[in-house]
C-alpha cells in the first residue's frame, strides 16, 4: 500500500492520498486514551504508518467522569504536536473535544468550556440508550447556536441500530454523520455496529470515518483496510467526499 502527499485524493484503491483522522483519543492523561506521553508516541507512529497524516485531538469532554483543564490541554497538545513533528514535519495535530451531550452543553460551548474543532464543527456523543428525540433534540440546539453538529460513531446508538433509516432525519436538519473504522471494518464493533454502520454507508448518509482510538492494543488508529471497503463498496465522488474532502474541511485544513 503507497500514499501519496501532493495529490488530496486518491488515484485507486492501492495508492491513497494521507488521511484525516476527526475523532482520535491521542493526548496523554486527559481521558480514558493513553496514560503518559510514551503510548501518545506510539499512536502517533501507528497513526502514520497507516496514512494517517492529521489528527484531530478529540479528548472527552465529560465534567461526570474527567476535569477539563484548558492549561493543562495546551501543554499536552503542544508536546504531542512535537512528537509529531519529529515524525515527520507534515504530521499535524488540530485541536478539538469529544462533547458527551448534557443539558448545559449549549451553555458550555457558548462560553469556551469545552472546545470545538475548526469551522465551529461540534464532535458530539450521547449515552448508547439515548432516545431518538434526545438526539434529534440536540442536533436542533447546536444548530440554532451556529453550531455544526458532527455526531460521533453513530452506528452505537440502540435507537440507530433499531431503525437506521432515521439518520435521515438528522442529516436533514443538518447533522453531520461519522462513523467508526472498526465498525465497518468489523473487527472491533458488535454486530449490531456493523451492520449499522455498512447500512449507513450503503445509503449514502455517512459524511466521514474516523477511528476513535484510544490505545495500540484494543483501539487503535487503523484506517486502510476501512478506506478500501469504502473504496470498492462506494461511487468513486462519495469515496473522496468521506475519506479526503468532508474530512478536509472539518479539520479547518482544506
Amino acid at each position: 500500500m503507497r500514499f501519496c502527499r501532493k495529490n488530496p485524493y486518491m488515484k485507486n484503491k492501492n495508492h491513497f492520498c494521507s488521511f484525516t483522522d476527526v475523532h482520535a483519543h491521542i493526548l496523554p492523561g486527559l481521558d480514558d486514551g493513553p496514560k503518559d506521553i510514551r503510548e501518545t508516541e506510539k499512536l502517533l507512529r501507528q497513526a502514520w504508518s497507516e496514512g494517517i497524516h492529521t489528527i484531530i485531538a478529540t479528548s472527552h469532554f465529560n465534567p461526570k467522569y474527567w476535569d477539563y483543564d484548558p492549561e493543562r490541554y495546551n501543554a499536552v497538545l503542544y508536546e504531542t504536536r512535537q512528537l509529531a513533528k519529529e515524525i515527520d514535519e507534515e504530521f499535524r495535530i488540530v485541536e478539538g473535544s469529544e462533547i458527551f451531550y448534557r443539558e448545559d452543553t449549549i451553555h458550555a460551548l457558548l462560553h469556551g468550556k469545552c472546545r470545538t474543532l475548526p469551522n465551529r464543527f461540534a464532535l458530539i456523543e450521547f449515552q448508547v440508550n439515548s432516545e431518538f428525540e434526545r438526539i434529534l433534540h440536540a442536533v436542533q440546539a447546536l444548530l440554532l447556536n451556529d453550531y455544526k453538529p458532527l455526531l460521533a460513531h453513530i452506528e452505537r446508538y440502540g435507537c440507530i441500530q433499531r431503525k437506521p433509516a432515521a439518520v435521515r432525519d438528522l442529516v436533514d436538519e443538518g447533522a453531520w454523520i461519522q462513523v467508526n473504522t472498526g465498525s465497518l471494518q468489523g473487527n472491533r464493533a458488535s454486530f449490531s455496529e456493523k451492520r449499522t454502520a455498512r447500512w449507513l454507508l450503503k445509503a449514502g448518509l455517512v459524511d466521514a470515518v474516523a477511528t476513535d482510538c484510544h490505545n495500540t492494543l484494543h483501539r487503535p488508529p487503523l484506517y486502510k483496510k476501512c478506506a478500501e471497503y469504502i473504496m470498492g463498496h462506494c461511487p468513486e465522488p462519495y469515496a473522496r467526499q468521506i475519506l479526503y474532502e468532508n474530512p478536509g474541511q472539518i479539520s479547518g485544513l482544506q
